[in-house]
């Protein structure tokens, strides 16, 4: 038995896995908790709840770029050990927060740890498996950042109804801390080059313009145009100018910018943000519906979710056998299509408060999410870094973070900054979901046009039209996914 395909490996990956489920699946349980947050004792307003959701999610997202990096360079075993330590410690001072501005530093803190770890999940097991393997490591990745979601808010449902949200975080990080020491033993750690230069300046100019424009995004509706809006959209064009001039004059920039002039990378990343965007504004929003106008549990309210993972897993099956008959652009398309759609369904489910339209919502926003999830990361992944540096998994774990943290602001300012009454809620709901479905439908249309135009549209590779031999299918090119065994 081969150490890529034995039992060592997959005991690994599966450890991996578990990692990626417990650091992206704390997004989700934070959002079953705000309605109990919201009547606590602090009394947050609407933009304090977002940013208590939000600190860690835009922490994870900002520091993801770097950690690749940094994996390669402290090594990737060592790096990952360090972001789950970094993790444990933000979750255990969550747990013991005693007000809005100490819990939302606690949960930075966590996310920065899991920016940290969350790459080498991805990076450790591409740099071990042969070519054959590559696209089964691929799916199995995407298919638990896929989940994460759906797995914290039915944990985490089940969680909050035995315990408090304190008890939840303590629990994330007695996770945590055990499957670091699982990694010690199933995971072995891959050769490090110490000389890799680090973009630090691009780093910290790539932070302060996103928290920029969070706070213009999520404070502005309610502040207007105090000081501290102008300021942070002044700091944001600043930021983002000086990252952008950054990265194109360093030598060893955090992302490339110039490959963004390949369509199918740039069409791929628009694809992931907006897909992920649209997940974390449901996951967001169906415990506060659910809870709000349905007085449903935190149980009952996480598991109305458990179909996501259940659909995206069948249909991430599925979607690769369909990329190869009809080409990544239609699967794509029909992917973004299918998910507008649920999203018009579910404002529909929200608008007459029908909790079985609500859950068919759901079912066909999880199919056009399975469809399309794991060949646009395929793309991002093999058209960066087909050989697996670290690159490719940074940019994607980056894309899918900033999506989430968007995804929340937006479904939060949407919702509205004032009491969770049940009307307010429902209204709120209706306008985020009917937003999100338009985009949804947009986005369908920039993706398909971005990957037909370079080659990715042919069902096989060395099919001929006329006797001419196509251009390279993404099939050749690109490992396409062929789903879990």
């Amino acid at each position: 038995m081969s150490p890529a395909t034995g039992g060592p490996a997959i005991k690994g990956l599966a450890t991996l896995c578990a990692v990626v489920v417990v650091l992206m699946g704390t997004v989700s349980v934070v959002n079953l908790a705000v309605p109990d947050l919201a009547a606590g004792p602090w009394a947050p307003t609407g933009s304090e709840l977002t940013w208590i959701v939000d600190a860690y999610a835009v922490l994870f997202a900002c520091l993801l770029l770097p950690s690749g990096v940094l994996g390669t360079r402290w090594g990737r075993r060592r790096t990952l050990l360090i972001g789950l330590s970094v993790f444990v410690l933000g979750s255990v001072l969550s747990a013991l927060a005693g007000s809005v501005p100490s819990l939302v530093a606690a949960r930075a803190l966590a996310g920065a740890g899991a920016a940290l770890a969350l790459p080498q999940t991805l990076a450790l097991p591409l740099a071990t498996a042969p070519g054959p393997r590559r696209t089964h490591v691929i799916t199995v990745w995407t298919a638990s950042t896929s989940i994460a979601g759906v797995v914290g808010n039915g944990l985490g449902g089940i969680a909050l109804q035995v315990t408090s949200w304190r008890g939840v975080f303590l629990g994330a990080a007695v996770l945590a801390a055990g499957l670091a020491v699982l990694i010690g033993t199933r995971v072995r750690s891959l050769p490090r080059s110490a000389g890799i230069p680090v973009d630090v300046r691009g780093l910290v100019f790539f932070t302060l313009a996103v928290s920029s424009v969070l706070v213009v995004l999520v404070e502005g509706p309610v502040r207007g145009a105090e000081p501290v809006v102008l300021v942070a959209a002044v700091s944001f064009l600043l930021t983002a100018s000086g990252f952008v001039l950054t990265e194109l004059r360093t030598s060893s920039p955090s992302v490339d910018l110039r490959s963004f002039e390949d369509s199918r990378l740039s069409s791929a990343v628009l694809g992931i943000t907006v897909l992920f965007g649209a997940l974390f504004s449901l996951f967001f929003l169906n415990a506060t519906y659910l809870r709000t106008v349905h007085d449903a549990s935190p149980a009952l309210a996480g598991a109305a979710l458990v179909p996501v993972a259940l659909v995206m897993f069948v249909v991430t099956r599925a979607g690769s056998r369909l990329v190869r008959r009809w080409g990544v652009w239609r699967v794509s398309a029909l992917g973004f299509l299918l998910a507008g759609s649920g999203f018009a369904v579910l404002a529909g489910a929200a608008g007459t408060r029908s909790w079985a339209l609500w859950e068919l919502g759901v079912v066909v926003v999880a199919a056009g999410a399975g469809l399309c999830s794991a060949p646009l990361s395929t793309v991002v992944l093999e058209t960066l870094a087909p050989g697996g540096d670290g690159a490719g998994a940074g940019l994607n774990s980056t894309v899918r973070e900033l999506g989430a943290a968007f995804g929340v602001a937006v479904a939060g300012v949407l919702l509205g900054h004032g009491t969770l009454a049940p009307e307010l809620v429902v209204a709120g709901t209706v306008r985020t979901f009917v937003l999100v479905s338009a985009v949804l439908v947009v986005t369908a249309v920039l993706v398909a046009l971005g990957l037909r135009t370079t080659g990715f549209s042919c069902a096989e590779h060395g099919k001929t039209r006329g006797g001419a031999q196509e251009r390279t299918s993404l099939r050749s090119r690109h490992p396409l996914p062929e789903g879990p065994p």
